[in-house]
């Protein structure tokens, strides 16, 4: 008996360690101070009731150009956010062929696709 209880105790931590590690849920005023700390209004977008940032790494539809500012804070936006690591891996493994791609963490969502003509389009939003 003292073995099961010892067991299940055991269990108990496992998961408590397990679901504090989950994704904090994103709000609003978060998506708007990521957007107020790491983007530019040239590349980045936060929607009117603050749900929702997009990110292009070639606003402009430019044929071979990168935004390297965009590009360069993806991955920080990634972190800010509580994206895991894997996440912005994926991001830049993505090829055209693969259409739009998506992550969630908790209550946000991620969603990007990748052209060589369009560059990297990325929205977050909050569901």
């Amino acid at each position: 008996m003292k073995k099961w209880i010892a067991r299940l105790g055991m269990m108990l931590f496992v998961l408590t360690v397990c679901a504090s590690s989950a994704a904090a849920d994103v709000t609003a005023a978060d998506l708007r101070s990521v957007y107020d700390q790491y983007c530019d209004a040239a590349w980045a977008d936060l929607s009117s009731d603050g749900t929702s940032l997009s990110l292009d790494t070639n606003p402009n539809n430019t044929d071979d150009y990168t935004n390297f500012s965009a590009y360069l804070a993806i991955e920080p936006v990634n972190k800010a956010l509580g994206l895991p690591g894997s996440v912005f891996t994926r991001m830049g493994s993505t090829t055209s062929m693969q259409g739009v791609q998506t992550a969630t963490a908790g209550n946000l969502t991620v969603s990007w696709s990748y052209h060589p003509d369009n560059g990297m389009e990325i929205i977050y939003f909050i569901d």
